[in-house]
């Protein structure tokens, strides 16, 4: 028998949650509650050595000329150590220039981080996204977590509406805390 994964806010009243995927290259970004496809822009700052142009994240579709571009980006061996680039990565993205237009001190958020993340680097974390964004929760799981859970899902939606079929019991540990299911 498979395990229900444990709700990630518990709140009464519904919220609306956003999703961030933060990876070292590409950022998704997408509502938790919405069918439409994730938001994907490169998580890097591009800057053009002759007119020092700069392209923050999805503004690289405006550049005519990708030879000379410098690029920064704000993780550095898998790990999130430039949250001043990554405010301004966040900034441009949740803005009204690119449709999402968001109002993050309404949300909640699920924010993919690597394991084993520096305590260091959390508390860095946590103040930029409490203090300088504003959010109403935020949630953290890693990335393997996050696929997991949306393994179990449709597992266990597939075998919802199949008939019984043969009864083995595996047990799945969704995270250290739970324990095994008898």
């Amino acid at each position: 028998m498979i395990p229900k994964a444990r709700p990630l806010f518990s709140a009464n009243a519904p919220r609306t949650t956003l999703v961030v995927d933060n990876g070292a290259s590409t950022c998704r970004m997408a509502m938790a509650s919405s069918d439409c496809p994730p938001y994907s822009f490169p998580n890097t700052i591009f800057t053009e050595k002759k007119r020092r142009t700069r392209y923050v994240g999805p503004q690289i579709s405006r550049c005519r000329d990708f030879s000379a571009l410098l690029y920064s980006r704000p993780f550095d061996m898998g790990y999130l150590t430039e949250w001043g680039l990554e405010k301004q990565l966040w900034d441009v993205a949740f803005g009204a220039e690119y449709g999402l237009n968001l109002h993050v001190a309404e949300l909640d958020l699920l924010l993919t981080e690597p394991p084993f993340n520096p305590r260091a680097l959390q508390n860095a974390r946590n103040e930029v996204l409490f203090e300088e964004f504003g959010f109403q929760s935020v949630e953290l799981r890693t990335g393997a977590e996050l696929n997991l859970n949306h393994q179990i899902s449709s597992l266990s939606s597939s075998s919802s509406s199949s008939s019984s079929s043969s009864s083995s019991s595996s047990n799945v540990f969704l995270s250290s805390t739970e324990p095994p299911v008898p």
